[in-house]
Parts: C-alpha cells; structure tokens; sequence
C-alpha cells in the first residue's frame, strides 16, 4: 500500500552509510531480500526524527549489517521503504531436538 505504514522482513543483501549531498542529512541505504524479491530500505537522520539514532540504540549500538535478518517499519513510497525502524532479528531456528541442546549449551555471544 503507497503511503501506507507497514512492516517487512528481510535479510541485509546490501547497506551503506551516506549524508545527502544537498544538506549532509545522514543516512542509511539497504537492500533486503526475501524468497519473493528484494527491497530497497533508506533510513535518515534528523532532529525531529533521530531514526539513526533510534536504530543504534534498539540494536546495542550497532548499526545492521550485511546478513542481518530484520523487521522494518515505514512508509512506501514508489519502489523504495522509508524507514523508522530496522530491528536486527537474533532468532535461532532448528529443526530438531538435538540442535536447540546445542544451542542452549553455546554461549550468548557465539
């Protein structure tokens, strides 16, 4: 839906940090991908809305990189998503008992 707020899951296929060449806004520019196409997710920085900021702060100081499954929330507006929110999924998918013994027993940061 144009214009519409909404969310969509994706993995990190491309993202690269700017600022605007006519005000130096800064920004972030990403492709996501999916098993049905790909997306293109830009994100800016401003003092009414610190989107980089936020996204910082909602993924322990880091920003998303390539690889990163996430959730973003925004606006579409023609063939691109703006973004307020990309939040970087930590899940951990098995598909038997054996491998969630596995990742239970593996420490938090590995």
């Amino acid at each position: 839906e144009e214009d519409g707020v909404f969310r969509v899951v994706g993995e990190i296929t491309e993202i690269k940090k700017g600022k605007s060449k006519l005000k130096g806004t800064p920004y972030l520019k990403a492709t996501i991908s999916d098993n049905s196409g790909s997306s293109k997710v830009m994100m800016f920085q401003t003092e009414r809305s610190p989107n980089i900021d936020n996204c910082l702060e909602d993924n322990g100081g880091k920003l998303p990189k390539e690889g990163d499954v996430i959730v973003v929330r925004g606006k579409k507006k023609g063939d691109c998503v703006f973004a307020e929110v990309m939040s970087v999924q930590n899940l951990v998918s098995v598909t038997r008992f054996s491998q969630l013994k596995k990742t239970l027993d593996k420490p938090a940061d590995s």
